[in-house]
């Protein structure tokens, strides 16, 4: 998968998660605007990590995986986990 493909990607399932799960009555939906990168790595075996934030809860940081080895397509990629810093 493309670089840029995967950024898109990882930025779409962040709002899908944040927008279903996380915001609160205070805070509004999100939209692909509000998600900001912050790493990303690729390993040897083509497996394409991310680290994103959303600007308006930056303490939450999101972890997306993208493997391409996995046996079907819902274990290729999903939010892995979120880590809350205050």
């Amino acid at each position: 998968m493309k670089k840029e493909e995967f950024i898109n990607m990882c930025r779409r399932m962040v709002v899908e998660y944040y927008n279903r799960y996380v915001h609160m009555v205070d805070n509004p939906t999100i939209t692909i605007n509000n998600v900001n990168l912050l790493e990303i790595e690729n390993s040897k075996d083509d497996i394409q990590e991310a680290l994103l934030m959303v600007d308006i809860d930056p303490w939450l940081q999101y972890k997306v995986i993208y493997n391409p080895n996995a046996k079907n397509k819902k274990d290729q990629q999903e939010i892995i986990s979120y880590t809350i810093y205050t």
